[in-house]
């Protein structure tokens, strides 16, 4: 009869289809009680794997002896080993992060490199339900979301952890019974690190008024995936509602009216849209909450977001034009903005009808208008022309983007088209000058503007 910690590997590599009988495992093994379960499990079933083994030089002679201990059991079976010896506190120093980190960080960045030379499928670590348990309770307690609930996922990537579903009791249990070998770590131990206070003064008292409270709190993880791929299956939806704004796609939106009415839902939707970005649920109330504030924008450290007439607009920081100009000295030109592509070519005839549409695409120029070299950069403040269809009139470009109810992202973010004496031919996308605009019959210079398809952000 098949033993409980068996059957539960299995099932666990049955139902996540990642069939390691017909593939090559790297093993990540520490020589700690989890590592060696799991690479006893896949030995004993024949599975293909190399064991792979980092001495991180933390614990002195007892590195040494773990290196040894499993470099040991590799070769008594006759298995494929591998070995990296790291000075972790230089990387630590070099990564400017803590010694913890430091040592996943060399850790995956080792274990894939091995995966790569043997051309295995994947990488597979110890990690069982405390563990897992043990990390949705830290994050909980430092404060989190629905995405901080759900603990350490089966699978990332390549990385698989067919030990999740098994309780470290029951690998004790398990290892006993069967004469496991295995070496112990003394810093486990150790209250310097949460996740040990966790392990040590969190848990056990949880334990007395449940003593399954590993398993039960296992399924409650589960529950808490399962809501979070109903949230992201609800959040795809909505990000389908994002548009790219018509004038600049890198500027994108959603109209409040599409989301739900209930404040709550529609906060829900915005955060998960938004918070990716960087932006806080207090900046996205801020934004949302006073509808009436048309205008206002907040920043996160790579975005900035505004409302505008009933509109959440977001754009990447790098997108605004800024002091960026591209010359255009000869004809046919092309310039990629990073949003769209500036096409300049000649026209022998021109239906004046191009020119009238309300978002211009095209502008036709009457070529013995222009002064070149033409320049395309973005507007500035005392910029003037003369609005196709006024008759003439000159207008503030500032005043033009008031009356067209332009959003601030947009302005950042629109070409102008001058020439060299410094006057406006073409607002990209939006509106030619009156005075440059040709006439049937006459050459011209047609401008054409077409946007990237820029994927939703």
């Amino acid at each position: 009869m098949i033993d409980n910690v068996t059957a539960r590997f299995l099932n666990q590599i049955r139902d996540a289809e990642w069939n390691p009988a017909s593939c090559t495992t790297v093993l990540a093994v520490s020589g700690g009680l989890d590592s060696m379960a799991m690479a006893t499990l896949f030995f004993q079933h024949g599975f293909p794997v190399v064991i792979a083994h980092v001495n991180y030089q933390l614990r002195g002679d007892d590195s040494m002896a773990d290196e040894a201990f499993v470099r040991n059991w590799a070769k008594e079976r006759d298995l494929i080993y591998e070995n990296l010896l790291v000075d972790t506190y230089t990387e630590a120093d070099r990564l400017r992060t803590g010694i913890q980190e430091a040592a996943r960080i060399i850790r995956y960045q080792w274990l894939e490199e091995v995966r790569m030379l043997h051309k295995a499928q994947w990488i597979a670590t110890g990690h069982h339900l405390n563990d897992t348990v043990e990390t949705t309770l830290f994050h909980f307690i430092r404060g989190c979301g629905l995405r901080g609930l759900h603990g350490i996922p089966p699978q990332n990537g390549r990385v698989i952890r067919p030990l999740l579903g098994i309780t470290r009791s029951e690998l004790e249990e398990w290892a006993s019974a069967a004469g496991l070998n295995y070496r112990s770590d003394q810093s486990n131990a150790s209250l310097s690190y949460t996740r040990n206070r966790i392990r040590h003064t969190v848990i056990p008292p949880i334990l007395n008024v449940n003593p399954d409270f590993i398993r039960s709190a296992g399924h409650s993880i589960q529950r808490f995936q399962q809501a979070e791929l109903l949230v992201d299956w609800a959040i795809g939806y909505w990000r389908s509602k994002v548009v790219p704004n018509i004038h600049s796609p890198a500027v994108r939106g959603v109209p409040l009216q599409a989301l739900p009415e209930d404040a709550r839902l529609r906060h829900i939707i915005l955060f998960e849209l938004l918070n990716p970005l960087g932006f806080s649920a207090k900046q996205i109330a801020a934004i949302t909450e006073d509808q009436g504030r048309t205008g206002a924008m907040v920043a996160s450290l790579t975005h900035d977001m505004q409302f505008d007439r009933g509109w959440v607009l977001w754009a990447d920081k790098q997108s605004a034009i800024g002091e960026r100009s591209v010359e255009i000295a000869t004809i046919p030109s092309t310039i990629d903005t990073g949003e769209g592509v500036l096409s300049f070519t000649e026209v022998n005839e021109q239906n004046t009808l191009v020119n009238q549409s309300p978002v211009q695409s095209v502008f036709v120029a009457n070529d013995d208008t222009l002064t070149f070299p033409l320049t395309v950069r973005g507007w500035a403040e005392g910029d003037v022309f003369h609005p196709a269809g006024m008759g003439g009139h000159s207008k503030k470009l500032k005043k033009f983007f008031a009356d067209e109810k332009v959003p601030r992202l947009v302005k950042l973010r629109t070409w102008v088209v001058t020439t060299a004496d410094n006057r406006i031919v073409w607002v990209v996308g939006m509106r030619g000058d009156e005075l440059f605009s040709a006439r049937s019959g006459k050459r011209g210079i047609k401008m054409r503007w077409a946007p990237h398809l820029i994927p939703p952000a």
